[in-house]
């Protein structure tokens, strides 16, 4: 019989790579972390559950926390860290941004009292906190050097600067509760083999991927272990900037093991940065090169024989948890009505912002999103069938909020056989801290001390495209990455690159042609409202001869403020900026390999993407 069920996140309780993620965010000082919050901590996570809160609106990660040290706050053995996103039987929410917290997480907690009320079958003797911002809470000890700390987006310290920091903040020494030292990565029995024998000469094929597609990455070196005594490949993570911070594939995703060789497939959350190889022993060895992922699109992971969830429950098999790609469907007219709340629909600024947006993603695309003519009176994130767009007062970190509600189904016991699909998609902006720019004009930046609207908009429907994080700091302004994960103020990534729009494609491929799980595919828009300014251009704008063997030139009777060229991989070729004077607006590919290339062209009032190819 058929089994018909919602999915089990990655973020959720079994532990898995699909993580509630850093999303656009702001930098909170530490003093006033410590400042706001009640109890901080050193500890490893144990172990993890997630539930309801008590109106079953939302879904809640429980992990629980072995206490090292405090550095403020009682004197207690083990603590509950309580953060949103997870797995409850059927239903599973995926929320960007969050702290991320794998079971085995060692690190720095600044925590504040738990606000959530959790279902009344949640009970527990242990105190509950959350932490005082969404990501930059948890400091994380590191796996290659386990004195070092993860500083989101900052680097990385020791952690005795960062018990020295704490404590001038605080006033008082820590109380140390046990001991934290880490235990030997070496097992005794096999102490003196694993000397020798421990990973290294790490390389691997190819040095350019994509995340989340099953991309398969070959690794080689040695000291890697036996296919028997398999141990973990890791990934830089995509969700922050910390060059030491590594997420690990699934035990599902490793399709071969042997001493000196590893295929991999590339998860989801994975980003530009070292690969890192662990074996059986514990023992970390990464890469001298960075693998280069050029865009990341969401999975989801289920346990496929999994039974326990069901009316009467069965039993949990054998089975590993498995990485499965998202889509979209027809939840209403071919696809999605957004709904914004009375208060974002009247503010001209924010609707404008947002449509503006939404019309690039949909126009390059073909996405089936639509907003509604109308505003709702529904000003909550809930899973209650309405795509919700709206304004709220979010932690001191946050920016905006996408959330994800993943269904899916699948047959017992077979792995092949399970689909994953998005039932409802909201986004939440911040109305307390954050200073917006609206200004419409592409060139024009915001002032320092402001945040971009339509550039966190572009990001956030990003998200509900069902792309990840990239990690990718080379670009300028509207020259970068508009799925990195932080943006600066004074910032303004406004602009989709060929890899931006490959992603979104290839789920939305995906999603018009997949009709599992007792849903209809998603259509086709045939929606493409470009401004007039926009309009403009495109009509105006020659670019002759095209293809040429070097030179091109750009006919065009207005005034254009620049030209950036990329290649298919979405590395930057050519930057070219013209003065207010010229007329004549030449492109020199002279030196550059044949192909196809990408060339974004800004004038003063828009911007435009079209194809080059040199022969």
């Amino acid at each position: 019989m058929r089994n018909i069920r919602k999915l089990l996140v990655v973020i959720c309780c079994f532990l898995l790579n699909q993580q509630i993620n850093a999303q656009f965010v702001k930098e909170v000082p530490l003093d006033r972390q410590v400042d706001n919050s009640v109890m901080i901590i050193e500890g490893v996570v144990t172990s993890q559950k997630c539930m309801w809160d008590i109106n079953k609106l939302n879904i809640y990660t429980i992990s629980t926390v072995s206490v090292a040290k405090v550095f403020k706050g009682k004197s207690l053995n083990t603590v509950e860290v309580v953060t949103v996103g997870g797995t409850v039987g059927a239903e599973a929410l995926i929320v960007y941004p969050n702290l991320k917290l794998f079971s085995g997480d060692r690190g720095l907690f600044i925590l504040r009292p738990n606000k959530v009320s959790l279902s009344l079958t949640s009970k527990s003797r242990l105190e509950r906190y959350n932490p005082v911002t969404s990501t930059q809470s948890f400091f994380k000890y590191g796996l290659l050097n386990r004195n070092e700390v993860s500083l989101y987006g900052k680097g990385k310290s020791t952690r005795q600067a960062l018990y020295d920091k704490i404590m001038k903040l605080t006033g008082e020494a820590f109380l140390e509760i046990k001991e934290f030292e880490t235990k030997s990565l070496v097992n005794n029995k096999t102490n003196e083999r694993a000397k020798i024998l421990v990973p290294s000469n790490i390389s691997f094929s190819p040095a350019e991927v994509t995340a989340g597609t099953g991309f398969e990455l070959t690794i080689t070196g040695s000291g890697f272990g036996s296919n028997d005594n398999r141990g973990k490949v890791g990934f830089k993570n995509a969700d922050d900037g910390d060059p030491g911070s590594f997420i690990f594939a699934l035990n599902t995703q490793i399709k071969e093991w042997s001493d000196t060789q590893i295929i991999v497939e590339v998860p989801h959350n994975a980003g530009t940065g070292k690969v890192l190889v662990q074996d059986n022993n514990g023992n970390n060895a990464a890469s001298i090169n960075n693998l280069i992922v050029t865009s990341a699109q969401f999975n989801v992971s289920i346990d496929p024989d999994d039974a326990t969830t069901q009316d009467p429950p069965g039993v949990n098999g054998p089975l590993d948890m498995y990485a499965y790609q998202t889509r979209h469907i027809n939840d209403e007219g071919g696809g999605y009505v957004w709904e914004m709340y009375t208060d974002f629909f009247n503010d001209t600024n924010s609707k404008t912002a947002f449509e503006t947006s939404l019309e690039k993603w949909r126009c390059e695309t073909k996405v089936n999103w639509v907003i509604s003519n109308s505003p709702t009176t529904t000003n909550a994130t809930v899973a209650d069938g309405i795509n919700v767009v709206r304004y709220d007062d979010l932690d001191d970190d946050v920016l905006g909020r996408c959330y994800s509600r993943i269904a899916g189904c699948g047959n017992l016991g077979d792995p092949d056989s399970w689909y994953a699909h998005v039932y409802e998609l909201d986004i939440v902006f911040d109305n307390g801290t954050t200073e917006w720019y609206f200004g419409e004009d592409p060139i024009e930046l915001p002032d320092l001390g402001k945040f971009d609207f339509e550039s966190v908009a572009l990001h956030e429907l990003g998200h509900g495209h069902q792309l990840g994080h990239v990690v990718d700091e080379s670009g300028g302004d509207n020259e970068g990455e508009v799925m990195h994960f932080a943006l600066q103020t004074a910032e303004q990534q406004r602009v989709l690159n060929v890899n931006n729009i490959a992603a979104a494609q290839a789920v939305h491929n995906r999603s018009k042609t997949i009709s599992e799980c007792g849903v209809f595919p998603m259509t086709d828009s045939n929606i493409c409202n470009l401004s007039t300014n926009e309009v403009d251009l495109v009509s105006q704008l020659k670019i002759y001869p095209n293809p040429s063997t070097g030179f091109f030139y750009i006919d065009y009777p207005l005034p254009l403020d620049k030209v950036v060229v990329h290649d298919l991989r979405g590395r930057k070729v050519l930057v070219t900026h013209f003065s207010t004077n010229e007329i004549d607006y030449q492109i020199n590919l002279q030196g550059v390999a044949k192909g196809v290339y990408v060339i974004k062209i800004f004038s003063k009032q828009a911007s435009i993407t079209q194809k080059l190819v040199k022969n």
